[in-house]
């Protein structure tokens, strides 16, 4: 077990944590199997086949000129993996049958909540031309970090501020197989979040069980555009009240790394217990798979030793008129689109224009999202002979084609839920009308970092209906040329219509 305490008194100056990670190198004549989950369980390159290899359009990045992956390229950001769904990852040797392992018992430590990617494992990245370097087997447990959006720790002069990282465990284990060793790490999380939080730590600031609280309640919809009946894949956390401020600015929970956060999955009645929740002031969040939003509580405090009862909470989503059409499904990632399943790959901005030539061209009741729509809008590689992603692409424009019956009045609104961001602006048009950019876009690197999922936020495109008419309409979104990872991941679309308005 391990752990570290930062801490911040009042006679010190302002300051931020930058990179904050455990890390471990492992024997390289040992370690030759990697496992994050059942996508990445894998035996992988060796430290020659890594230094041998060709820099392609980042120092991260190689492809293989030997070995078992002989013309693949070797990205480490392609096992960056969600850390409150992973809880056990590791390294294990065929030959020896011995595994390496971290576990996070609880997450509540961690930066980001329950949509954070991170890295966990890979082989080290040496960089430079150096042919003999070091390419260990490496586990990481990031705590603070600047990938996929990154997360922030800023903590004011003179203010008083303390946080424990961990306890975690590093596990060794031995067993007749690989995937059985995995079982059994999987297996050991499962006891060590039970034990969670451990008793024997002493003379830092971490509650025991006994000075710790809970939190009990029901989350219902309350949506009257929405005929679900129960809840997919809910979550509900407590994160700091002004998500993380700190250094005088607020910190959106998903960026929060000064804080603590305690997530739980909710049933799929809307039921929910938080337990082990340090003493303090909190918001309460909800998200859910097909709920555009989140529902927010602010101001809930919770006492040591306490049980608080919050009954039954209504989530209103909100909504800016009826529902024309949508395209996906609102989960804070793309992995419902085209080979958002399979994202986990160097160079896809290299593949679009070969899987759309023309780019997408989406049509309301006829096409899928799941086959017709790629998971990331890429500027177009319009050069054949580019192989290694290095230089640049013209603008990309995406169609969306949707039919109404009559000419619609008052104000639309496009709804725009985005997740990953390697562009700065992306314009709107209808029927060759521009219905408005979004801009301001935060740059999140989940594309060129081979990501499904990032910061995510929501951004609104109102415009006056009257610009829609009967019979065939035309959406176009474009994003300007450059950089072959300069694009957007989107989230979810959705098209609102309220006709009693006047206009936007």
């Amino acid at each position: 077990y391990t752990y570290s305490v930062f801490s911040h008194a009042t006679n010190f100056q302002a300051t931020s944590v930058g990179e904050a990670r455990f890390c471990a190198k492992l024997n390289d004549e040992l370690f030759d199997w990697m496992t994050v989950d059942a996508n990445r369980n894998l035996k992988m390159l060796t430290a020659y086949d890594w230094n041998h290899g060709t820099v392609m359009n980042m120092k991260e990045a190689r492809r293989l000129n030997s070995g078992l992956y002989r013309g693949r390229v070797e990205h480490k950001y392609d096992y960056a993996a969600n850390q409150f769904e992973v809880r056990a990852w590791g390294w294990t040797s065929t030959a020896k049958r011995v595994g390496v392992w971290f576990i996070n018992p609880a997450v509540e430590y961690l930066s980001g909540g329950p949509t954070k990617y991170e890295l966990c494992a890979h082989r080290d990245a040496t960089f430079g031309t150096n042919l003999t370097g070091p390419a260990p087997p490496t586990l990481l447990n990031y705590w603070r970090s600047s990938h996929y959006g990154g997360s922030v720790c800023a903590v004011g002069e003179g203010e008083v501020w303390a946080k424990v990282i961990g306890p975690f465990v590093i596990y060794c284990n031995s067993g007749d197989s690989g995937d059985g060793l995995w079982t059994n790490a999987l297996a050991k999380a499962s006891v060590e979040s039970g034990k969670w939080p451990y008793e024997w730590v002493r003379g830092v600031d971490y509650p025991h069980k006994a000075e710790r609280g809970t939190v009990n309640g029901r989350l219902v919809l309350r949506d009257t555009e929405s005929s679900r009946l129960g809840w997919s894949r809910l979550l509900v956390g407590l994160t700091a009240p002004e998500s993380g401020a700190g250094a005088g600015r607020p910190v959106e929970w998903q960026r929060d790394a000064k804080g603590y956060q305690f997530w739980v999955r909710g049933d799929s009645e809307g039921k929910f217990t938080i337990s082990n929740i340090r003493p303090g002031t909190y918001s309460l969040r909800g998200i859910a798979e097909g709920v555009l939003g989140e529902f927010t509580l602010p101001n809930l405090t919770v006492g040591a030793g306490q049980t608080l009862e919050l009954g039954t909470l209504e989530w209103r989503p909100i909504r800016y008129g009826k529902q024309v059409w949508e395209i996906g499904i609102p989960n804070r990632s793309g992995s419902e689109f085209f080979k958002g399943d399979d994202y986990f790959h160097w160079g896809w901005y290299l593949e679009y224009p070969k899987l759309f030539p023309t780019d997408v061209n989406f049509v309301i009741g006829k096409s899928d999202f799941r086959k017709d729509w790629f998971f990331e809008q890429v500027p177009h590689n319009e050069d054949a002979a580019n192989t290694n992603a290095a230089g640049r692409g013209r603008g990309t424009t995406w169609s969306v084609a949707f039919g109404l019956p009559v000419a619609p009045r008052g104000k639309a609104t496009l709804r725009l839920a985005i997740c990953g961001v390697g562009t700065r602006s992306l314009a709107g048009e209808l029927n060759g009308q521009p219905i408005g950019n979004v801009t301001g876009l935060v740059y999140n690197a989940t594309v060129i970092r081979d990501g499904i999922s990032g910061t995510w936020s929501e951004h609104d495109l109102a415009f006056d209906a009257s610009l829609m008419r009967a019979g065939e309409n035309v959406l176009k979104l474009t994003i300007p040329g450059g950089g072959l990872a300069n694009g957007i991941i989107y989230d979810y679309l959705r098209l609102e219509l309220d006709e009693s308005s006047r206009g936007p």
